[in-house]
């Protein structure tokens, strides 16, 4: 991979000199790939050297792995109230013109649709956002925000993003993926991720573990067709992690409602991919859920092929 370095862009000092020292530098002027290429005081922000700092997100409710309706709330179509902070940031409308290094926009996705932009307020005191018609279907639900330029270029820090899995509970075990997230995307090179898993009403224990509640581990499987995977033998057996803590994972209350596994990566070409959880017993056997029904969770990601070394 090519580095770009300041030097190369010489020709676009029309008019003057170079500056003597990268301090001397104008902020936005130079490329970079990596803060090494700035001088010390500067960012590295989408290619551009600059000296204000990236934007910095966060959701500040609902809370990850809050629920956010119950009881006669689920399956209601509902307003779901969503308050976004953060920093380094001034919120401005998406513009064609040039973008000024510290301004931007911030789109909020639910569920993997877009919901809106938060182009005006101050995120350092939380901006709020209602969204209408929210179907409040049982089981776990994605919040996703993401900072942008005026431009509509995306802010290429990670803490320009935030996501917040949040449920909707109607009793009975469920179960989400909190990472990777939908979306990711994973070099075809790339053999080892960290897959992590949650639960409602469902505590995760290790295989021998015997619990009276709803409890057991999670089968990750990739690329295999659910729930028509569980009733066929040739694909519920090839699972590619097992998501079972150890004994010495389990916290003091005895509950355990997150679990991160190291999952390998089957070889694949680029292209479309798909990771699922599945909820087991203890002893590796499906579970059904009080209406006889498999519960799992499934996140769609991309093996790409970038090149270089």
């Amino acid at each position: 991979m090519h580095r770009f370095h300041r030097l190369a862009l010489l020709s676009l000092l029309v008019s003057g000199c170079l500056e003597e020292s990268l301090q001397d530098a104008d902020p936005g002027l130079f490329s970079c790939q990596d803060p090494s290429d700035c001088a010390s005081e500067e960012f590295c922000v989408v290619g551009r050297c600059e000296v204000e700092a990236p934007p910095r997100l966060e959701i500040r409710d609902p809370e990850q792995f809050e629920v956010v309706a119950s009881a006669d709330g689920v399956g209601a179509t509902m307003e779901l109230s969503i308050t976004i902070g953060g920093r380094d940031m001034e919120l401005v409308s998406p513009s064609s013109g040039e973008p000024t290094a510290g301004e931007g926009y911030v789109e909020v996705s639910l569920d993997g649709q877009s919901v809106g932009q938060l182009t005006s307020g101050s995120l350092a005191g939380g901006v709020l956002l209602q969204v209408p018609g929210f179907e409040a279907s049982p089981g776990a639900h994605r919040i996703s925000i993401r900072a942008l330029r005026a431009d509509g270029m995306p802010y290429d820090n990670p803490e320009s993003q935030a996501v917040s899995l949040v449920w909707v509970d109607d009793g009975r075990p469920q179960v989400g993926i909190v990472r990777p997230l939908p979306g990711t995307e994973f070099e075809v090179g790339e053999t080892e991720i960290d897959v992590e898993v949650a639960t409602l009403n469902f505590s995760i224990v290790p295989a021998i573990a015997d619990r009276p509640e709803p409890h057991g581990h999670a089968h990750i499987h990739y690329d295999d067709p659910f729930p028509t995977c569980i009733d066929d033998p040739r694909c519920d057996c090839c699972y590619i992690a097992i998501a079972s803590p150890k004994t010495s994972d389990i916290p003091p209350s005895g509950f355990l409602l997150d679990y991160t596994q190291p999952v390998n990566l089957p070889g694949a070409s680029a292209g479309a991919g798909r990771i699922t959880a599945v909820l087991r017993e203890t002893d590796h056997s499906p579970f059904f859920d009080g209406d006889g029904a498999t519960v799992y969770d499934s996140v769609d990601i991309a093996r790409v092929d970038r090149g270089g070394p």
